[in-house]
């Protein structure tokens, strides 16, 4: 587990032969002081780069807006995380839906995404935003299947 402050992220290391996957969730908190603000998802993100070598899955909530996860408005955390991603070759997975995976009496927006390493993204199928609130919480799960050699 990867933890700063209030920035949380559990990680599974999955062995799939001699490849090695990590699982990743992460929880970047909401900075109402200053919103835009790229330093909470730059002091998270950051500790990611030692697992470059590996395939890797980041899933959870970024708090940041970026059309690469289906907000209509970037905001400077979600630029930042957008770099983060490119500079390590990773993709976004979300899909396109009208399904907000945020939503609460006070709104509701796209500010959780699930990005991987560029060799992982092809072995994604079905990602999804569950409709169904199954955990009580104000954010949606998703849900998506990795598939390796005819294996989910």
């Amino acid at each position: 587990q990867l933890s700063h402050f209030d920035l949380a992220s559990a990680i599974a290391r999955v062995s799939l032969g001699k490849k090695i996957v990590l699982l990743t969730s992460i929880y970047i908190p909401h900075d109402p002081t200053n919103p835009d603000n790229p330093a909470i998802p730059q002091a998270m993100l950051s500790r990611f780069g030692a697992f470059n070598s590996h395939q890797i899955l980041i899933s959870g909530d970024l708090n940041s807006h970026s059309p690469a996860w289906n907000s209509t408005t970037l905001c400077g955390r979600g630029e930042f995380i957008e770099s983060f991603a490119s500079a390590n070759n990773m993709h976004f997975l979300n899909q396109d839906s009208d399904i907000p995976t945020f939503e609460s009496q006070s709104g509701s927006s796209f500010i959780d995404a699930t990005f991987c390493s560029a060799n992982l993204a092809n072995k994604l199928q079905a990602w999804e935003i569950l409709e169904l609130d199954i955990f009580g919480s104000d954010h949606r799960a998703t849900s998506f299947s990795l598939t390796f050699q005819g294996t989910k």
